[in-house]
C-alpha cells in the first residue's frame, strides 16, 4: 500500500510547474519516501493535502510574472478560486486523470492493433488471401499479372538461432524472393533478399531491426557476419527498416530465411521427398498487390477461377479463394480482437462520461454554493458572458491538470494491460505500446471533450440562473433542478452498463475455470523442445530426453516426468484410423487425435487411467506396438466390446493393440465437445510429426515455483544449447485459455467499481447540497408539527425519482449493448435475467444509501437552530 501512495505521490508531482519539477521533485519524492518509512501511510494524507494546496499556488505565482489579457486574467483567477478549495479541486482533478489516463491508454493499445496501418507502401493496395497455397500453387497463382502487381508468400515458423554457442528459439518467416518487394519495405542497412538468394547455395538471412538493437547490441558489423540457423551458417546480408515487424502482429519474425531454405532448415515434413512440390501441403500465405483499378472482388473471382482449373477434383459451389485487407489479416480479425479492443474502449469510455458527470455536478453544487459571489459581479456591472467565460476557465484549469496526471495513468495502465493477451493469442507484452505524439494528441482532445462534458452547463446555469445581489437576498431559494437530476439519472445509467458486464464477465470467467479439464494443471510444470528447429538429428534427441527424464526424478518432490509430443489444450494432430472389426457406416468419421506420452505422462498430467495399464518401460521402440483410447473413443468404436481386446491403426501400416482407456481431455479448448484420442508410447512414435516436438511435463508434490528454476538448471546441465522454451507452471497454459474473459473480467470489475464508487459520491453530494439549501424549510415544518419520518421519506422519495430513471435507462442500454460482449461469454447468456436483476438491486441500494444519510440528517434537524441560521 505504501509502494502505491508513493507512486501515486510520483505522478502527482508532474502537475508542478516545468521549473520547479525539475529542480525539486525528485528531492520532493525522495524525502517522501523517507517520511513513509519512517512514520508509515499517516504521513502520506499530509503530503496529498500539500500538493493540492501548493500545486495551484506554484501555478499562480507563475501566471504572474506573465501578461494579463482576457484569458489569462481567467485562468489566473480560476487558479486562486482553485486554490481556496483543495477538497473539491483534488476529487475532481482525480476523477478527470483516472478517465483521461484510462481513455488514452485503451486508445493506445486500439491504434497499435486496429487503428496503425502496417508500415508498408500503399496498405490499401495490398490484399490478403484467406487460403493458403502450396508452392506449386504459389508459382501458378504470381501468373496473374492482370489483377496483381506481384504475390508474395511467406510462412511464419520457429527455427533455433545459434550466436557465440548460445542457440534459442525464435520466430522467423520463409518469404518469396518478391516479399519485400510487393509490401514496399526497404533496408536501413545491406540489403533485402532476392530471387539470387533463392538459388545461391549460401544461406541468406535479413534481420529485424528490433532484434539488431537488442540481441546484437546495435553491432554496425552485423551486416555480413555469420550465425547459425538451425544447425546452418548464415550470413546476414540486410536490416529490415526501422518500424516494419512482419504482417502478423500475434507473431512478428525476427529474421527472414528464403523460402527455398524450407527442406534444408526445417525437418518432416519439409525434408520428406518432393514434400514443396505437394499440391496437398498448403502451408503458404499470400499476399497480393492489385493492379490499379482492380478491385478486391474482381481479383478473388479471378483467384477463384485458377484455383478450380488447379484443383479439378474439388466440386464445391462456395469461393475457396477470398481476399481480405492486408490489415484485418495481421490483427487476426477472425478472433475478435477489434470487438475485444472496441468493447475495453467503451468501458473507459462510459467511466469517463460517469467522471465528467461527477464533476459536473459538483461544479453546480459549488456555483450554486457562489450564487452571492456571482451576484455581487453581476450587481456591480459585470456581464453573464464574462461570468460564463470565467467559470468555464475553472473547468479548463482542472481538465488541464487532469490530462497531465492522466499521462501517467496512462502509461501505469500499458504497463497493466500488457501482462494479457487479446483473444487468439496476441500478446499485447510484445506491441510496441507508449505514450507517443498520437496518444499525446489523444490526450489533449479527451482533456478538451471533459472541459465541454463537464464544464459548459453548469458554467451556463450559473451564469444565466444567479440573480444580482438584490434580487437574490429576497428572492426564493430553487433546491430543485432538472441538471443535477439528469447528471445523477446519467451516472447510474452507465454505472449499470458497467456493472453488468462485469457481473457477465465473473460469471463466464466462472464458468470456465470449473469447466473439467480431464487432466490437473496444478503442481505440474513444462517446457518444450522442438528438434527439427534446433537441429538436433533424432538420435541426439532422442538421448537428450532420455537423460533429461534420470536428471529431473532426482530431483526433490518429483514423483512423475514425462516427454510427450502434444500437451493438453496445446491442439493435436488428427488422422484417419482404422478399427479392427469396426462396420464403418455412410457418414461415420473414424478421425482420431494422436499423441505420444512417455511411461509416466498420465500421472505427471493428472488424467486418470479407467481400465488397463498404463505404458511401461518394457513399450520400446522394438516390442508390440500399443496405444491408449480415451472414454470417447471407446463409445464411438467399440460399443458392445471389449476396448481391451481392439486394435487401431492410422498409419496404414500396422496395427495397434489397446491397452487402456483414460478420462477425455480437453484438446484445443475449453467449450469443445470430446473427439476420439490415441495414445501411443514415446518410444513408438505414430504419424509424420511424431518426433518433431517434445515437451516435457514434471508434477511434483510441493511448490511448483519452486521447481522451476532447479528444473531449468537440470535442463541445461544436460545440454546447454538446447533450445527449451522457458519453464512454466502447467496452470499457465491454461490461463491463456481464459484470457479474454480473465482481462474483461479485470477490466469491467476495476472501472465498475470506480464507476459505482463515482455515481455513489455524486448521488450522496447532490442529495446533502440539496438537504442543506432546504434546512429552513425543513425546520418550519418540523416546527409546525411534521413527522420526522415523513421528513426522511420526504428527502428519499425525491431522490428515487433520477435513481429509478436512471435504473431504467440504464437497463435500456445494457440489454442492446451486451450482445458484444456475446462472443467472450461462456456458460451464461448475455441477457441474463437473474444478473441484470441482481445488479439492478444493488446499484438501487447503493444509490438509496448515498440518499439516506442527508435524510436521516434532515430528520434530525433542530427547527430552532434552523430558524435562528437562517
Amino acid at each position: 500500500m505504501t509502494r502505491l501512495l508513493i507512486r501515486l505521490y510520483a505522478v502527482a508531482l508532474r502537475a508542478y510547474p516545468p521549473g520547479l519539477r525539475r529542480e525539486y521533485a525528485g528531492e520532493m519524492l525522495q524525502c517522501a519516501r523517507a517520511a513513509a518509512a519512517g512514520r508509515g501511510l499517516k504521513t502520506m494524507p499530509r503530503l496529498f493535502a500539500d500538493l493540492a494546496v501548493s500545486v495551484p499556488s506554484e501555478w499562480l505565482l507563475l501566471l504572474k510574472g506573465l501578461p494579463m489579457n482576457g484569458l489569462s486574467r481567467d485562468v489566473f483567477y480560476a487558479f486562486r478560486t482553485l486554490r481556496r478549495s483543495p477538497g473539491f479541486t483534488l476529487a475532481a482533478v482525480s476523477t478527470l486523470a483516472l478517465g483521461i489516463g484510462a481513455n488514452t491508454a485503451i486508445f493506445t493499445l486500439a491504434d497499435a492493433t486496429v487503428l496503425r496501418p502496417l508500415r508498408v507502401a500503399d496498405p490499401q493496395r495490398l490484399v490478403a488471401f484467406t487460403w493458403s497455397a502450396s508452392l506449386p500453387d504459389y508459382r501458378e497463382w504470381t501468373t496473374r499479372t492482370d489483377v496483381f502487381t506481384g504475390i508474395a508468400a511467406a510462412a511464419n515458423v520457429r527455427v533455433a538461432v545459434a550466436i557465440d554457442g548460445v542457440a534459442e528459439p525464435i520466430d522467423s518467416a520463409l518469404v518469396s524472393p518478391n516479399y519485400f518487394t510487393v509490401l514496399g519495405v526497404g533496408a536501413s542497412a545491406g540489403r533485402l533478399l532476392g530471387p539470387g538468394d533463392a538459388t545461391s547455395g549460401d544461406l541468406a538471412v535479413v534481420i529485424d531491426r528490433d532484434w539488431w538493437q537488442t540481441r546484437l547490441n546495435a553491432d554496425t558489423a552485423a551486416v555480413g557476419s555469420t550465425i547459425h540457423v538451425s544447425g546452418a551458417p548464415a550470413t546476414i546480408v540486410g536490416i529490415v527498416e526501422d518500424g516494419f515487424r512482419g504482417t502478423s502482429l500475434a507473431r512478428p519474425p525476427k529474421i527472414y530465411l528464403p523460402v527455398s531454405s524450407a527442406a534444408r532448415l526445417l525437418a518432416s515434413p519439409f525434408s520428406a521427398p518432393r514434400a514443396l512440390e505437394n499440391r496437398g501441403f498448403v502451408w503458404l500465405t499470400t499476399i497480393g498487390r492489385l493492379r490499379p483499378g482492380v478491385s478486391a472482388a474482381a481479383a478473388a473471382a479471378a483467384m477463384d477461377a485458377m484455383y478450380a482449373h488447379q484443383h479439378p477434383d474439388d466440386k464445391s459451389a462456395e469461393p475457396r479463394v477470398e481476399l481480405m485487407p492486408l490489415g484485418a489479416r495481421a490483427l487476426g480479425d477472425a478472433n475478435g480482437v477489434s470487438t475485444f479492443v472496441g468493447l475495453l474502449a467503451a468501458v473507459v469510455a462510459l467511466t469517463l462520461l460517469i467522471g465528467c458527470a461527477n464533476v459536473a455536478n459538483l461544479q453546480l453544487a459549488r456555483a450554486a454554493a457562489r450564487r452571492h459571489e456571482i451576484g455581487v459581479r453581476l450587481a456591480i456591472g459585470a456581464g453573464r458572458a464574462r461570468i460564463f467565460r470565467q467559470l468555464l476557465a475553472e473547468s479548463l484549469v482542472l481538465a488541464g491538470f487532469g490530462g497531465a496526471i492522466g499521462l501517467e495513468v496512462a502509461s501505469l495502465c500499458l504497463r497493466l494491460i500488457s501482462r494479457f493477451q487479446l483473444p487468439g493469442g496476441l500478446d499485447i507484452g510484445v506491441l510496441p505500446l507508449g505514450v507517443n505524439r498520437t496518444a499525446l494528441t489523444f490526450a489533449v482532445l479527451v482533456s478538451g471533450t471533459t472541459v465541454v462534458l463537464s464544464g459548459l452547463l453548469p458554467a451556463w446555469q450559473a451564469a444565466r440562473d444567479t440573480a444580482p445581489v438584490p434580487l437574490r437576498i429576497y428572492g426564493r431559494v430553487t433546491t430543485r433542478s432538472r441538471l443535477r437530476s439528469g447528471l445523477v439519472a446519467a451516472q447510474l445509467a452507465l454505472s449499470l452498463v458497467l456493472l453488468a458486464g462485469t457481473a457477465l464477465f465473473i460469471q463466464s470467467l466462472t464458468a470456465a475455470v470449473q469447466v473439467p479439464l480431464g487432466f490437473v494443471p496444478a503442481g505440474a510444470a513444462t517446457t518444450t523442445l522442438t528438434p527439427s528447429v534446433s537441429g538436433f538429428d533424432r538420435a541426439r534427441a532422442a538421448r537428450f530426453f532420455d537423460e533429461t527424464l534420470v536428471r529431473v526424478h532426482r530431483l526433490p518432490g518429483v514423483t512423475a516426468v514425462a516427454w510427450t509430443n502434444v500437451l493438453p489444450v496445446n491442439g493435436s494432430m488428427s488422422m484417419s484410423a482404422t478399427i479392427a472389426g469396426y462396420q464403418k457406416r455412410p457418414g461415420d468419421d473414424t478421425h482420431v487425435y494422436v499423441a505420444n506420452v512417455g511411461p509416466e505422462y498420465f500421472a505427471a498430467a493428472g488424467t486418470r487411467l479407467l481400465r488397463g495399464r498404463a505404458f511401461g518401460p518394457a513399450d520400446t521402440a522394438g516390442a508390440p506396438l500399443v496405444g491408449i483410447v480415451n472414454e470417447t473413443a471407446v463409445k464411438q468404436f467399440w460399443r458392445d466390446r471389449d476396448p481391451l481386446m481392439g486394435r487401431i491403426m492410422v498409419d496404414d501400416t500396422h496395427f495397434i493393440q489397446i491397452v487402456g482407456v483414460v478420462e477425455d481431455t480437453k484438446i484445443r479448448s475449453l467449450d469443445e465437445r470430446p473427439s476420439p484420442y490415441l495414445y501411443a508410447p514415446f518410444a513408438q512414435p505414430s504419424g509424420p510429426f511424431a518426433m518433431d516436438r517434445g515437451t516435457l511435463i514434471v508434477r511434483t508434490s510441493g511448490d511448483v515455483r519452486a521447481l522451476v528454476p532447479a528444473l531449468g538448471d537440470e535442463l541445461r546441465a544436460v545440454d546447454p544449447r538446447a533450445p527449451l522454451t522457458p519453464v512454466r507452471p502447467f496452470e499457465w497454459q491454461v490461463r491463456q485459455l481464459v484470457m479474454p474473459q480473465r482481462m474483461g473480467a479485470a477490466f469491467f470489475s476495476a472501472f465498475a467499481l470506480l464507476a459505482l464508487t463515482l455515481a455513489s459520491i455524486g448521488i450522496y453530494g447532490v442529495a446533502s447540497y440539496v438537504t442543506a439549501l432546504r434546512t429552513r424549510e425543513i425546520g418550519i415544518r418540523i416546527a409546525l408539527g411534521a413527522d420526522r419520518n415523513r421528513i426522511r421519506a420526504l428527502v428519499l422519495r425525491e431522490g428515487a425519482i433520477p435513481i429509478a430513471a436512471g435504473l431504467a435507462a440504464g437497463l435500456a442500454i445494457a440489454l442492446p449493448a451486451s450482445r458484444f460482449a456475446a462472443a467472450f461469454l461462456r456458460g451464461v447468456a448475455p441477457h441474463d435475467p437473474a444478473t441484470y436483476a441482481a445488479v439492478t438491486c444493488l446499484l438501487a441500494c447503493v444509490a438509496l444509501g448515498a440518499t439516506w444519510l442527508p435524510a436521516r440528517r434532515a430528520a434530525d434537524t433542530d427547527p430552532v437552530t434552523a430558524l435562528r441560521g437562517n
